[in-house]
């Protein structure tokens, strides 16, 4: 584990392959400017505006879900594909094929290892080496590209089409950044880093929720009966469904995505005692308190009431003891995205499916995000 949450954090700082030179890695006065730009993009009024995608996604997974008739499935894959199709359509809105993007974006997704280790060993020769597999990833990885590419240059024609009829373009992703004068390689770089950490982190926890859900059933009714025994509003889920909002925040305690974050003290400073100097790399292992009994009463135990309103605890926490979205200028600007996206799922999911898994054997695989291994589970039609 340790070793995959070194790589993680190596991946992070100098990840050419996926990431580029986006939010994730980018530092300085870059950085600062692109947070701030695209920082509006995850409004609470913006996405108010994406419901509708998010659900018409959902209802076609449904329909497929239907289609297994009871089949046991790995949810990591399939949750995978939704969110992944979600968020491509969310950023470029009709403007490329979203199934072609994310047919390309995960063939080089499942290469991803491989490459990185390329990279690490041989620099920008790799794609220059006479390996099947190195040209396999570079040949995908120009595939994207230019179907990404050719989706930017169409939504810079909608957008300045939009500005020429005196109609101001909605505040999305993309739009921002055109507005801003990005350049396409800037606002390349920040589209494959919005997919890779929004949709790989998204099914990995959700993944997580319907394990718990399905070792802990008594929560599918509690849920069930909360969301039919309230008018909701898809734009309200945070407020109308507490529970909900708690399983996924308990879940997130236990496996968060991302475990351990990477940073490099910018000076001298001394931790718990001992003298870190400038410029020394630090992997912070958060997940440890997560389960610290300092702050967290039995931390082995599954217990959403824990992030309660009502729970006295909850309110008094140390602000540093929970963190799976980091803290900081550096947090996670897709917290809420997030956070709708997995609401909105499960909503619809909830309502339609009892879901059934054999959580027995299930271990943490961490080669990469956290996610179950060796989980397979039902979604049985609710009649």
């Amino acid at each position: 584990m340790f070793l995959s949450c070194y790589l993680l954090a190596y991946v992070l700082e100098d990840s050419y392959f996926l990431f580029s030179n986006g939010l994730v890695t980018s530092e300085g006065e870059k950085w600062r400017h692109h947070r701030k730009v695209l920082t509006p993009a995850f409004h609470f009024a913006f996405l108010k505006s994406l419901t509708p995608i998010m659900s018409k996604h959902i209802e076609n997974f449904k329909q497929k879900l239907i289609q297994l008739n009871g089949e046991k499935v790995d949810p990591n894959s399939l949750l995978g594909d939704i969110f992944l199709n979600i968020i491509i359509d969310v950023s470029l809105d009709g403007q490329v094929d979203v199934h072609k993007v994310s047919e390309e974006y995960q063939k080089l997704n499942h290469l991803f290892i491989i490459a990185f280790f390329g990279n690490f060993l041989f620099g920008s020769l790799f794609k220059y080496l006479p390996f099947e597999l190195a040209q396999r990833s570079q040949k995908h990885k120009e595939n994207l590209s230019e179907i990404l590419k050719i989706g930017i240059q169409n939504k810079k024609k909608h957008h300045e089409e939009l500005k020429a009829r005196g109609q101001e373009p909605q505040k999305d992703f993309i739009s921002l950044m055109l507005s801003n004068n990005f350049s396409d390689e800037e606002i390349y770089d920040e589209i494959l880093t919005f997919y890779f950490a929004a949709h790989d982190t998204t099914s990995s926890t959700l993944s997580w929720v319907l394990y718990f859900l399905c070792k802990y059933p008594e929560y599918q009714k509690q849920l069930r009966s909360e969301i039919e025994s309230k008018s909701i509003n898809l734009e309200e889920l945070e407020e109308k469904l507490p529970l909900m909002k708690n399983i996924i925040q308990e879940t997130l305690r236990m496996r968060p995505p991302v475990v351990t974050l990477g940073r490099e003290t910018k000076n001298d400073c001394v931790l718990s005692g001992y003298s870190i100097p400038k410029g020394t790399v630090l992997s912070l292992m958060f997940i440890n308190a997560h389960f610290d009994p300092n702050f967290w009463e039995n931390p082995q135990e599954f217990n959403p009431e824990r992030f309660s309103t009502k729970n006295e605890q909850n309110q008094n926490r140390h602000p540093f003891c929970y963190l799976p979205f980091s803290a900081g200028p550096r947090n996670c600007v897709g917290k809420r995205f997030g956070m709708q996206a997995m609401m909105t799922f499960l909503f619809h999911i909830i309502q339609s499916f009892e879901l059934q898994g054999d959580t027995q054997g299930v271990i943490m695989d961490s080669s990469s995000l956290l996610k179950p291994k060796y989980f397979k589970m039902s979604f049985i039609p609710i009649q």
